[in-house]
């Protein structure tokens, strides 16, 4: 497993295509790579990106699993070319076809040269549905995409890995029955309230208009002009004279 087998084939399958070059030119081979620390690999080789490192660990991992033993990785790989089995040992171009049969043919390209194969899926843990969409360039308004790639991955997870199904994937109809339940009786409170609200305004007039009401607003009315012309008197000094007069 010399140079030429790191970089024609190795890194093709872990979708690492973009750093052959680099590999090539510092004549890496598979006894090298156990051996390459960050340092080597951000500086010799350019993989500044953390998600590239992280995929060319895991494609370790994987080499590791197997004791290098190419023929039975290829064996599986040869099996699971259909359905979701042995993910652990799915390449970078399996990967794609498994997208195009999810009916997400528009973003299978985009996982060319990101790194994501079989090993990263089915052992990394931080690799979510987010990083797969970040990955895949899916737009958050694409909401139909984002769907297809939730209801795939989460099925692939749990048919083809030994992964713990996050727990987002198990909202159950349960669940979102409850929160509907909620905005309804948040909505149907509002509608009561409005509904109070206008029979209020409905009534109002009609309590005004009532004989007591009216009865109590003439006395009012009457009293209040009564005490009106009494201030006009007392401050009107014409009665005042008018009065001194008689007394005198």
């Amino acid at each position: 497993m010399g140079t030429e087998w790191v970089c024609s084939e190795w890194l093709v399958s872990l979708g690492l295509n973009q750093y052959q070059k680099t590999f090539r030119h510092c004549l890496v081979d598979a006894r090298m790579l156990e051996h390459l620390s960050k340092k080597d690999l951000r500086g010799l080789l350019k993989m500044v990106d953390s998600s590239h490192r992280n995929s060319l660990r895991y494609g370790m991992h994987l080499l590791k699993h197997f004791d290098y033993d190419l023929m039975e990785i290829k064996r599986l790989q040869e099996e699971s070319k259909e359905g979701t089995s042995n993910v652990l040992v799915w390449t970078n171009e399996r990967v794609g076809h498994w997208l195009d049969s999810i009916g997400l043919e528009d973003y299978a390209y985009n996982v060319h040269e990101r790194g994501i194969h079989g090993a990263v899926i089915a052992l990394d843990d931080e690799f979510d549905l987010d990083a797969f969409c970040l990955a895949l360039l899916v737009p958050t308004s694409n909401n139909e995409a984002r769907k297809l790639l939730r209801a795939g991955f989460y099925k692939l997870l749990a048919e083809g890995t030994e992964r713990e199904i996050p727990p987002e994937s198990h909202e159950s109809k349960s669940s979102k029955k409850k929160v509907w339940k909620r905005l309804r009786s948040t909505a149907s409170r509002f509608v009561g309230l409005q509904s109070d609200r206008h029979e209020m305004s409905r009534s109002l007039p009609s309590l005004l208009t009532s004989p007591k009401a009216r009865a109590r607003a003439n006395s009012s009315g009457s009293l209040a002009k009564t005490r009106s012309s009494s201030e006009k008197e007392t401050n009107d000094p014409n009665v005042e004279t008018s009065g001194h007069e008689r007394a005198v």
